[in-house]
């Protein structure tokens, strides 16, 4: 790249304008590296008001995203997009607490065993056919670990 990448993050709130236009602007005038705006939207449940951070600096742009969350009601954020580098790990954390909670049955799906084909008898082949002892069809799934 020639130049460097803007950082961009919104924040998806649900109270009137109004309501927080003075929370943005202390943000806005506290993180100078950070451009800072508010769009309102119309028709929506679920939302009232799109925030926008933008910054070439990544940290910049996170110590503002960190300071709007501290200081905006938490029952107002309706939910935040970050595509800083920081952004991204958070997201890929949060992907992979999900998938491992779903593997241990704890999310919205279970995860069925896989159960021999009829007549097999069960020996060998299956996904668990590399444990030692077993016979790969019943045997629980090893944990790697997780805890």
């Amino acid at each position: 790249l020639k130049r460097p990448p803007f950082y961009v993050c919104k924040l998806f709130i649900n109270a009137p304008e109004p309501s927080i236009a003075n929370i943005l602007e202390r943000a806005d005038v506290e993180h100078p590296q950070v451009d800072i705006g508010s769009y309102p939207i119309m028709g929506n449940t679920e939302y009232q008001v799109v925030a926008t951070l933008e910054s070439k600096d990544q940290y910049a742009l996170n110590a503002a995203l960190q300071q709007l969350t501290l200081t905006l009601p938490d029952n107002i954020v309706f939910k935040v997009e970050n595509s800083s580098p920081q952004g991204f790990i958070q997201k890929a954390g949060s992907i992979f607490n999900a998938t491992l909670n779903t593997l241990k049955g704890k999310g919205k799906h279970r995860i069925k065993q896989r159960k021999p084909p009829p007549g097999s008898g069960g020996s060998g082949g299956g996904t668990n056919s590399g444990s030692s002892g077993s016979s790969g069809a019943d045997a629980p799934l090893p944990e790697a670990g997780y805890r």
